[in-house]
């Protein structure tokens, strides 16, 4: 999913509002920290992705055949 930017009359109050709190530390905003914020929370999120490692599969196989009998 690629970025878009969204212009001023595409951003409704509650978008603004959204990333006053999600961005401040402290009582002022500051993009640059917001910025910073906003990279540290995308790194944490794609840290450990999902893996469907051989035991789960298992562990989902013998779940699927207890719902079908």
């Amino acid at each position: 999913m690629a970025y878009q930017h969204l212009t001023a009359e595409e951003i409704s109050p509650s978008t603004i509002s959204s990333e006053i709190l999600r961005n401040t530390k402290g009582r002022k905003y500051y993009y640059q920290q917001a910025h910073q914020l906003a990279k540290e929370r995308r790194l944490k999120a794609s840290r450990q992705p999902y893996k469907m490692l051989p035991s789960l599969m298992k562990y989902i196989d013998i779940l699927i055949k207890k719902m079908e009998s």
